[in-house]
């Protein structure tokens, strides 16, 4: 082969092996692209699933106070009940021995006065 043809097959390869090398960097960068909206899409499918979790958390958690505000405060409403019921228990103690002791000292009175 002479100059001219190995020159001319030279360019004509050259220029193979440069529209590769351009489809191959095309072919890169749209993939560089479209792995680039992939990693986009999952961090957003991330951060919206996290904050689908906290929500759940934090509605637990709401639930959780809740039942144990009502049930501090069921216990509360029913040791003020049983106090007072403890005390009107004992104060009915009270006046009646307050009232018996009166009964038996008027009673004492009554005989040592003489009267009947």
């Amino acid at each position: 082969m002479g100059t001219p043809e190995k020159t001319l097959l030279n360019f004509f390869v050259d220029c193979g092996n440069r529209a590769c090398d351009l489809v191959s960097g095309v072919r890169a960068y749209i993939e560089r692209k479209r792995f680039c909206r992939l990693k986009e899409a999952a961090i957003t499918i991330q951060r919206w699933w996290r904050a689908v979790l906290e929500r759940r958390c934090l509605r637990s958690h709401l639930a959780a106070s809740t039942i144990q505000r009502v049930w501090r405060s069921y216990r509360a409403r029913a040791w003020v009940r049983s106090l007072r019921d403890n005390l009107v228990q004992f104060q009915a103690h009270a006046r009646g021995y307050l009232l018996r002791r009166d009964m038996k000292n008027k009673k004492r009175k009554a005989i040592y006065s003489g009267e009947t």
